[in-house]
């Protein structure tokens, strides 16, 4: 029997990472595809017994030992990771929380420590959720979603200074980024401004998001039609 068990939680974590997967593509704008060996999964599923009833399934499932994938409120010690567009900040941000918008998360992983809870935050707890399952299947395995989002779960807010998040931004030729020296005008948003540096989000050459930290006197407002001071 305990081995049946073994097997079974193996089989619904592997349940569990499609539903995530299919959570997080759609929410990064991904086409999601099954598994090459979904079907013959399924079939060993059926030749070893684990097809279950209804109830049996209920008793097994519970059986299974998961960290909760949601909070109501940050454990100690925790990291919150504020996964919302920029323009969503203006009302302010978890204190001491980590701006990095949903679709910069799978390039800035090394941002993140695996020592410590990762509390997952955007405006309602939908989001975060697909991204927090997501992480565990990276190896985040304290990720968590915080539930009902930033403004239900009683944590402190701060408003963003400087630049103000979302601002459209211009990156003038000539200037130097992360090394490449520009030969035209690139437009960008700010993500957020933490001291003279400006955190900005750009496309790359693939049309992909990227994030690159500059200046604050490298970075104009606007996006070429009127510039002049960051907002």
């Amino acid at each position: 029997m305990s081995d049946l068990l073994a097997r079974l939680r193996s089989r619904l974590r592997a349940r569990v990472d499609e539903a995530a997967d299919r959570v997080v593509a759609a929410a990064l704008g991904q086409t999601w595809t099954p598994l090459p060996d979904a079907s013959a999964r399924a079939a060993t599923d059926r030749a070893e017994g684990l097809v279950l009833d209804d109830d049996r399934a209920e008793d097994a499932s519970s059986a299974t030992e998961e960290a909760p994938l949601e909070v109501d409120t940050p454990p100690p010690g925790s990291l919150i990771v504020d996964i919302r567009e920029p323009h969503e900040l203006a009302g302010g941000v978890p204190r001491g929380a980590l701006i990095l918008p949903m679709d910069l998360v799978p390039h800035q992983l090394e941002r993140l420590p695996l020592d410590r809870p990762l509390v997952i935050a955007c405006a309602a707890g939908a989001r975060s959720f697909g991204v927090a399952s997501w992480l565990r299947q990276q190896g985040f395995a304290n990720a968590v979603s915080l539930a009902g989002g930033v403004h239900d779960a009683g944590v402190p807010l701060d408003r963003p200074s400087g630049a103000r998040p979302g601002a459209r931004v211009t990156v003038p030729a000539g200037t130097n980024v992360d090394g490449v020296v520009l030969h035209a005008d690139l437009a960008g948003e700010v993500i957020v401004q933490e001291g003279a540096v400006v955190r900005v989000r750009l496309r790359d050459g693939q049309g992909f998001h990227v994030e690159h930290c500059l200046v604050a006197d490298d970075v104009e407002s606007g996006d070429g039609r009127g510039r002049g001071p960051l907002p």
